[in-house]
C-alpha cells in the first residue's frame, strides 16, 4: 500500500478514526492510550521526547500535547498522575510520509488553539519512516532535543498498514535510531479476533474502500480494499518474532481481554537490544 492511498483518506479518517463512536475501535484507542500513559510515567530519569511513526491526522498526539484533550474518555489516570505525565514531555513528534495528513495535523493544531506550539516543543515531519535513522537525528540536533530519553510508538495497527517487506525495514530504522535508554511501544490487531474483525470493517468501508470475500486474505489475516488499503492482524507471538527480528528485545507483551476490544489488540514494550 503507497501513501498516496493515505493521502485521499485524510480527511475521512480524522472523521472515522479520530472521532470514531464504534466501541471496539473506542475500546482499543483507551487501551493503548493507557498502556502508552504507563510506559512514560515509568520511564526513568526527568523529562523525555514523545515520537510517533505514522501519527495520521495528530489522533494519539493531541492527547500528549495537552492532556486535557480527551476524544474517547475515560483517561484512567488520576489528577495528580497526569500532570507529572504533561510534566514528563519535553517534545513531542509527529512522522508521517502522507502530505494531506500533515496538513490536516496542522489545521487541527489551529482549530485547537496550539498553532504556538508548532515547531517550538510540537514538530511534524514528512518522512518515510525507512529513512528515519538517517534523518531523524540531524532534526533532533538542529533543535537541542538529541540529550532526551525518547519514548517512540507506532500505534493503532500502523504496523500492520505496512507490508512485508517494508515492515522489515521500517523496524529496523526505528531500532537503528533509538539508544538503549529509549522504549518503542507498538499496538496492532490481534489476529485471534480476525473473523470478528472483518465484521468490525463494514462501518468503514466508506473510509477504507469496499470488500469482499476475494479481498480477505484468511491465510495471512490480511485485508486489501479496492482503493488500496491494506491491513495486516499479528498473533503476538508474530508481532515478538519480528521485533526480535529486527534487533529489539520485547520487555512487555500483552493481550488485554477485558472490554469491548478484549482480545483485539495486542501491546508491546520492546528495547533496542544490546
Amino acid at each position: 500500500m503507497g501513501d498516496s492511498v493515505f493521502d485521499k483518506l485524510a480527511e475521512k479518517w480524522d472523521k472515522f478514526i479520530t472521532k470514531s463512536t464504534h466501541p471496539v475501535v473506542k475500546d482499543f484507542q483507551r487501551k493503548e492510550r493507557d498502556f502508552l500513559d504507563e510506559v512514560i510515567l515509568e520511564a526513568p530519569g526527568g523529562k523525555i521526547g514523545l515520537i510517533e511513526i505514522g501519527s495520521g491526522t495528530g489522533r494519539l498526539l493531541f492527547q500528549y500535547i495537552d492532556t486535557e484533550i480527551d476524544p474517547i474518555g475515560n483517561r484512567r489516570l488520576k489528577k495528580g498522575d497526569l500532570l507529572k505525565l504533561k510534566e514528563k514531555i519535553a517534545y513531542i513528534i509527529g512522522v508521517d510520509n502522507s502530505t494531506s495528513m500533515m496538513e490536516k495535523s496542522i489545521q487541527n493544531l489551529m482549530d485547537r488553539n496550539l498553532i504556538n506550539r508548532y515547531m517550538k516543543d510540537v514538530f511534524l515531519i514528512r518522512m518515510d519512516a525507512v529513512n528515519l535513522a538517517k534523518k531523524l537525528p540531524k532534526f533532533l540536533n538542529r533543535y537541542g532535543l538529541q540529550d532526551y530519553p525518547r519514548i517512540f510508538f507506532c500505534m493503532l495497527c500502523t504496523l500492520g498498514n505496512i507490508p512485508m517487506p517494508k515492515r522489515i525495514k521500517v523496524l529496523k530504522a526505528i531500532n537503528k535510531t533509538m539508544s538503549p535508554l529509549d522504549n518503542f511501544v507498538v499496538a496492532v490487531w490481534n489476529r485471534e479476533r480476525f473473523e470478528n474483525g472483518i465484521e468490525m470493517y463494514e462501518p468503514f468501508k466508506g473510509l477504507i474502500g469496499n470488500f469482499t470475500n476475494r479481498n480477505i486474505f484468511r491465510e495471512t489475516a490480511e485485508i486489501h480494499t479496492e482503493t488500496g488499503y491494506y491491513i495486516h492482524w499479528f498473533y503476538a507471538e508474530e508481532l515478538k518474532e519480528q521485533l526480535e527480528k529486527t534487533g529489539f528485545r520485547v520487555e512487555k507483551l500483552e493481550a488485554p481481554k477485558a472490554g469491548n476490544a478484549g482480545g483485539y489488540c495486542v501491546l508491546a514494550v520492546a528495547k533496542r537490544s544490546l
